[in-house]
């Protein structure tokens, strides 16, 4: 049985056409097609009378996307082998307002019970070995009755992000196999572009390179060493549409076979998209931080990461160069205007000092505002919108207390009163806020 909110919206389409060719010649019957226009009631009631009128059902597919929830949330100090710290008093019900504030719509605490045998002994969950309830047990309690005071609200309420991050697993299974060196790490990339954007309060996806993503302005590709047709038609369609593409060096190399080609790298038309081509590179030993650096043309100096691609322009602009060594000014970074809009290529590895200055620069250029402007770097502000209002959901990572001005406007779904324009977030505390539009 099928599930959508609208068959006839061109992404519905797409899917289901792709499900039925995948299960041509097998023996999985496709029952039925339900819609429900987006009506969460209504897609509840349809799935409940599927499986009423369907009682050999094998399978429920939905073809639209929803909130998913966390299964493991943590709940007390981890570890098998190797123990991990507890959280601080409050950082429990911190972090799980945090996955609520990404988008989560279900919390699964990760467990119930602490384990008395096997690898897990030490894996914390609400309750300890004897099951007393003691300090984490309270915090769930509470956590529980502070869930349910919003639950109404924000449930099935979206994430709206301006900017994203383009993550392709096949790219980072290359990276597992020939990672350069044991500085290479891609998920810290990832990391750093999160937590850059999390300090300048703006609001960031992680995305798959298969996934539409013509709807944000500022779209991030590190490591995106495979390429195909479909992808980089889908990046020539974002830039010409009036977005801004920055892809990070060693990117478009290979075929998504993993093989090299006979084209000049970057292949697959991404050398006119960026007006650029790869001359040669450089791959600097462990500490690599120090070996070199980007010269942007407004003075900005930042570390490389690693890798260093030495760049022909073939109709770029050059915005940076390197500033030492046999790559002495060498074009490191580009940018090239395509349609309304502009590819960037960055000619290293992307780290946090990159992460922080290039989100800063290509925000600004696409006139993006944070959701709150002034605010210490270590409270992090999402927010989650549903019609006609926005919730903002402020966190507080710091074990200290912080003065902040939201302005007015705002109304507290736990304190169920009118926010003041001023208030002091305790250690580890957090706040809900609604601001209707």
């Amino acid at each position: 049985m099928v599930f959508v909110g609208k068959l006839d919206a061109q992404n519905a389409k797409d899917r289901f056409d792709g499900i039925k060719e995948v299960l041509q010649g097998t023996k999985v019957e496709i029952v039925d097609v339900r819609t429900d226009d987006t009506d969460l009631a209504r897609a509840k009631s349809n799935v409940a009378d599927a499986m009423v009128k369907n009682s050999d059902l094998a399978g429920l597919v939905g073809l639209w996307a929803y909130n998913g929830p966390i299964m493991e949330q943590q709940t007390g100090a981890g570890g098998q082998t190797y123990l991990l710290r507890r959280p601080r008093p409050g950082e429990m019900r911190l972090w799980t307002f945090q996955s609520i504030a990404h988008g989560a719509d279900g919390i699964v605490h990760f467990r119930w019970r602490t384990a008395r045998k096997g690898i897990e002994e030490y894996w914390e969950g609400v309750l300890d070995w004897d099951d007393v309830p003691r300090a984490r047990y309270e915090d769930f309690k509470r956590e529980g009755a502070e869930i349910r005071k919003i639950s109404r609200e924000i449930f099935d309420s979206k994430i709206n992000s301006d900017i994203a991050v383009l993550k392709d697993y096949e790219d980072e299974w290359v990276y597992s196999h020939q990672y350069l060196t044991d500085e290479v790490h891609v998920g810290w990339a990832y990391n750093d572009l999160f937590r850059a954007a999390s300090e300048q309060k703006f609001s960031i996806d992680f995305v798959s390179s298969n996934q539409d993503f013509s709807r944000y302005k500022v779209v991030f590709a590190p490591f995106k060493i495979l390429m195909d047709e479909q992808i980089a038609a889908k990046m020539k369609e974002f830039v010409a549409g009036g977005g801004t593409l920055v892809m990070s060096a060693h990117s478009a190399v290979k075929n998504r076979d993993n093989t090299m080609t006979d084209q000049t790298i970057p292949i697959m038309g991404m050398r006119e998209l960026f007006g650029v081509e790869i001359e040669s590179f450089q791959t600097y030993q462990l500490p690599s931080k120090d070996k070199n650096s980007v010269r942007f043309t407004d003075g900005t100096l930042l570390p490389v990461n690693v890798f260093a691609d030495m760049l022909k322009t073939t109709g770029a602009k050059v915005i940076a160069v390197w500033d030492k060594d046999f790559l002495k000014d060498v074009p490191a970074v580009t940018e090239n205007s395509q349609g309304k809009g502009k590819a960037v290529y960055y000619g290293s590895f992307f780290n946090l000092d990159a992460a922080r200055y290039l989100l800063k620069r290509y925000a600004a250029e696409q006139k993006l505002q944070p959701l709150f402007a002034n605010f210490p770097t270590e409270i992090e502000v999402t927010r989650r919108t549903k019609g006609k209002n926005d919730y903002y959901f402020i966190l507080n990572h710091k074990n200290e207390s912080v003065p902040l001005r939201i302005g007015n406007g705002f109304f507290d779904l736990l304190e169920d009163k009118n926010a003041p324009e001023t208030f002091t977030l305790s250690p580890f505390g957090y706040k809900v806020l609604r601001k209707s539009n």
